[in-house]
């Protein structure tokens, strides 16, 4: 295998207020869509027409496509190096996406189940084993992930993306592969996986072809594309609704990748969102309990504040919730590696 550099040394213990920024509105697009509500039962339980269903639905082409380009930015700063270094890096994945999905995950499907009717009830302490074969409410993402660092072991190893052309080439044919993702089965994350491959792959070129993907001569028409397809993505949604079909799934992931390249050629810094970005692992594990907290505390402090209120109070629980989870977490060497995935440490750093 040849030997791939990381394009940015030192990555390991180095901000970047760039990605963290756009790391910080990803978090903020996924809270608010959790406290919104995937449909009229869960969330706010806002009826179908409502101006917040429309609006995180008018957002999904973006929110989890943005999430994964930047995972492959980051993977493109520490890459794998060579075949030997493959059961270390493997080990530290299943550590970092495994073992939150176990405990974290596990919880989250302990507590719904613990919520449903009785009757229904599973057992349930098969319930965070079945989240490690079964994707589970937003920690599907995790079992996807799990499954693109599978891939991309393989294609570092045949150093399929160590030049331009050959990283071009695996991104056309991940793209390519979206066609057939709502035919895969959902166990071990394997369509989730094939659906954030091309995401992933874009990430890591957007890092380490920086120089032609995200040239300044190439800005104008990433922007241009961009809006072409986010108005085409909006005007399919607006005249056939979230369709599951191979067409609309397409037109969404095209969406997804010009977009989330175009946030890229921003570039944009805001330090309340680079502060929130900078623990958005957490936030991603932990919103969830946070969202739910909020919309019950909301409900008892104001229970005539309407949407408004708990819309606000659930966003900001949910994403600031999760930060004292971690603070806590990181202090104590179980919780940190349980819940976090961090190395088994006393050191809260």
């Amino acid at each position: 295998m040849n030997q791939i550099q990381s394009q940015h040394p030192g990555a390991a213990t180095r901000r970047d207020d760039n990605i963290d920024t756009l790391r910080g509105f990803a978090c903020v697009l996924l809270v608010i869509f959790h406290v919104i509500g995937y449909n009229a039962q869960t969330g706010l339980e806002l009826p179908d027409g409502h101006p917040l269903r429309e609006f995180a639905y008018a957002l999904t082409s973006i929110r989890m496509p943005l999430f994964t380009v930047l995972s492959g930015w980051v993977y493109a700063w520490r890459p794998l190096k060579s075949a030997p270094a493959i059961p270390g890096f493997m080990q530290g994945k299943l550590r970092r996406l495994m073992l939150p999905l176990f405990f974290v995950g596990g919880a989250n499907a302990i507590l719904m189940a613990l919520m449903s009717d009785p009757s229904l009830r599973p057992d349930l302490l098969i319930l965070p084993f079945k989240a490690l074969v079964i994707p589970h409410s937003v920690y599907w993402f995790l079992n996807a992930l799990f499954f693109v660092f599978i891939v991309v072991v393989v294609l570092e190893v045949l150093g399929a993306m160590n030049t331009f052309r050959g990283w071009a080439v695996v991104f056309l044919l991940a793209l390519a592969a979206e066609a057939i993702t709502p035919s895969l089965p959902r166990h071990f994350g394997i369509g989730g996986g094939v659906y954030l491959l091309a995401f992933f792959i874009l990430g890591v070129g957007l890092n380490r072809f920086k120089n032609v993907l995200l040239s300044a001569r190439l800005r104008p028409y990433i922007y241009i594309a961009a809006l072409i397809m986010f108005a085409i993505d909006q005007y399919y949604l607006q005249t056939h609704g979230f369709l599951r079909t191979p067409e609309a799934h397409m037109i969404r992931c095209v969406t997804g990748v010009v977009c989330t390249t175009a946030l890229l050629h921003l570039s944009p810094q805001w330090k309340p969102l680079a502060f929130i970005g900078a623990s958005s692992y957490a936030i991603y594990l932990f919103h969830v309990f946070g969202v739910a907290g909020g919309r019950e505390l909301a409900m008892k402090l104001l229970p005539a504040g309407g949407v408004p209120f708990a819309f606000a109070i659930s966003l900001i629980v949910g994403l600031f919730a999760p930060l004292l989870v971690q603070a806590i977490a990181k202090r104590i060497p179980l919780l940190r590696t349980a819940l976090l995935g961090l190395r088994f440490s006393s050191s809260p750093r």
